[in-house]
């Protein structure tokens, strides 16, 4: 079992010795980010939605650089969010939008298809010298697959060749 391996198990059981602590919050899709404080070793609060298509889940740490978090829905974990570099602390208070963008803040963006999710988090890694603190979730619709203009191109790449077959065989 490598060192990630046993993380997330001893994260697992962290969540399910911690769970009757946390309160069920909805998360609305494309509403913005939504903050939420996490302990030592969990987070405060847990999150529930329903989906009709796929969207994204973003997470983020914020505040203060240095946090990390495994990520789950009903339990089954999505995975982590990103390393980061040593020398955590960098404050950057409450924007979600500029921690989810610099590196030195642990962030991760999880597809999800249509479903029903309860989405809740443990703390892999604390900033240094805190028992906890503050990150941001938030749900972003996924934009609808457009038919490729490449498909157009082909099509009429295949009508120009089956006329110059027809005008070889005049």
């Amino acid at each position: 079992m490598n060192k990630s391996m046993l993380l997330s198990a001893i994260a697992a059981a962290t969540l399910a010795i911690s769970t009757p602590a946390t309160q069920a919050a909805p998360l609305t899709l494309d509403a913005g980010w939504t903050q939420f404080q996490f302990g030592s070793t969990a987070w405060d609060d847990n999150f529930t939605f329903s989906l009709s298509s796929s969207a994204y889940l973003y997470v983020t740490d914020a505040f203060t650089s240095g946090d990390m978090f495994e990520v789950f829905s009903s339990g089954a974990s999505l995975g982590q969010t990103s390393l980061v570099p040593d020398g955590a602390g960098f404050e950057i208070g409450g924007d979600f939008d500029a921690a989810f963008a610099s590196a030195d803040f642990s962030s991760a963006v999880f597809m999800l298809g249509a479903g029903v999710y309860d989405i809740s988090g443990t703390v892999i890694q604390s900033a240094a010298g805190t028992s906890g603190g503050g990150a941001g979730i938030q749900l972003v619709s996924a934009p609808a697959v457009p038919v490729p203009a490449a498909g157009l191109l082909l099509l009429s790449a295949f009508g120009g060749v089956a006329a110059l077959r027809r005008r070889k065989k005049a």
